[in-house]
């Protein structure tokens, strides 16, 4: 996902000493094919593990692959020799990704603790929770054997809400929505730190903020590292939300931007949050999903089918599930409310974006190893025109009149 058509955009130069993993979106666990659902009757379909640079087969789950490289990680004389300087460790698991798999061995040894869950979708997620468990404790035994325990912090958060269809197996109730959404089930998740910087009379409880992915970065580095000079180099979108984690002060986040989209096919789409005040602007409806559906395909036809794109507002303090829509009982909120994502649309970027232009050129570099790697030296290939050009400042000047980013009087000259 961050990025491998260019070797330039891959981990080993992009900062990290060690490099074990792969470049696509999911894998297959046990083959380590890429993104198989994608394969079309075994044609295009490409492995995707490496250590460092070096292509890696296997039939190993996995979650075991990559607790066993973490964990030879902290065994290393690597990180004893460079005791003084802090080390970061970008653990990624798949579990509980699709696709919904676990060893056979877990059933086995589990037997009775997953003898609850009926659906066999279900079951196979909660074996992979326990993978994933396990793994978190196999990783902390060995901070504690390398004596870094105690002055490591420990951050487990998740990407997004799960998938509740019968092969993604996920609930995200009582929430509504699901990956992908911009419902609170599809962008609200859980995350955890552990730190002895804590102080005890904090440990255990629970941050009620908002809290955003772009403020990990300056939480830990200017907050749980101190240091604030590093930060004030350069431009940050996240904020610094150590004091309110470790010492109760107040947080200072009160907005989030989930996300403007300006490439949808109809309209501007997207969802934003002030304070206890949410708003999403042209989305569809999407239900509670209570379990994962085996009827799927319905429920979607009913929720896709049957709605219109609309514009929605809720007070998720006193309603977490999105189910009293505030729109029409408090339109002057409503309006405060798209005034500001107004206000933060026309700041967006319109993309030049053009899609996958070399997919054979890719492809040729797939098939001589039949595993996903870089494949180009260009750095302009994904885009529709040359960066600074005549052509691509139309576009971008097409693409805010379309949004009505620009004056009428302005796009009427185009």
């Amino acid at each position: 996902h961050l990025g491998h058509y260019n070797v330039d955009y891959t981990p080993l130069l992009r900062g990290f000493d060690k490099f074990f993993g792969y470049f696509s979106g999911f894998e297959s666990y046990f083959s380590h094919v890429a993104e198989m659902n994608f394969c079309a009757e075994e044609r295009d379909c490409y492995y995707d593990l490496r250590d460092d640079w070096t292509a890696v087969r296997s039939t190993t789950y996995n979650a075991y692959l990559f607790n066993r490289e973490a964990t030879k990680l902290l065994d290393t004389n690597h990180l004893h020799e460079n005791s003084n300087r802090p080390f970061f460790l970008y653990y990624a698991m798949g579990n509980v990704h699709f696709p919904v798999q676990a060893p056979e061995t877990m059933f086995r040894e589990k037997k009775d603790e997953l003898a609850g869950i009926p659906n066999i979708h279900r079951r196979a997620f909660a074996a992979m929770t326990m993978i994933l468990d396990d793994a978190v404790g196999n990783l902390t035994a060995g901070l504690i054997r390398n004596n870094l325990y105690e002055n490591t912090c420990i951050v487990i958060a998740s990407d997004n809400g799960g998938l509740p269809t019968v092969d993604g197996a996920a609930s995200n109730w009582p929430l509504r929505g699901m990956k992908g959404s911009y419902w609170e089930g599809g962008v609200r998740v859980h995350a955890l730190v552990r730190s002895s910087l804590i102080p005890v009379k904090l440990r255990g409880t629970t941050y009620d903020g908002i809290f955003h992915v772009t403020d990990w970065l300056p939480t830990l580095i200017g907050g749980m590292l101190g240091r604030e000079d590093v930060l004030s180099t350069a431009h940050w979108d996240g904020i610094n939300q150590w004091d309110a984690l470790v010492q109760q002060a107040p947080p200072p986040r009160n907005q989030v931007l989930f996300n403007i989209d300006l490439d949808d096919q109809s309209d501007v789409t997207g969802a934003i949050r002030v304070g206890h005040m949410k708003l999403l602007v042209n989305v569809l409806h999407f239900p509670i999903f209570p379990d994962p559906k085996d009827d799927f395909l319905e429920v979607f036809e009913g929720a896709w089918m049957n709605t219109v794109a609309d514009d929605y507002m809720f007070n998720l303090t006193e309603d977490p599930t999105e189910s009293n829509d505030l729109k029409g009982s408090h339109p002057d909120i409503f309006r405060e409310m798209y005034n500001i994502f107004s206000e933060l649309r026309a700041t967006a970027t319109p993309p030049a974006f053009c899609g996958l232009a070399d997919d054979k050129e890719a492809r040729t570099v797939f098939n001589t190893t039949q595993f996903i790697a870089p494949w180009t030296d260009e750095f302009t290939g994904f885009n529709c025109f040359e960066i600074g050009s005549d052509a691509e400042v139309a576009h971008s000047i097409a693409q805010r009149c379309r949004y009505g980013l620009l004056p009428k009087e302005q796009c009427a000259t185009q």
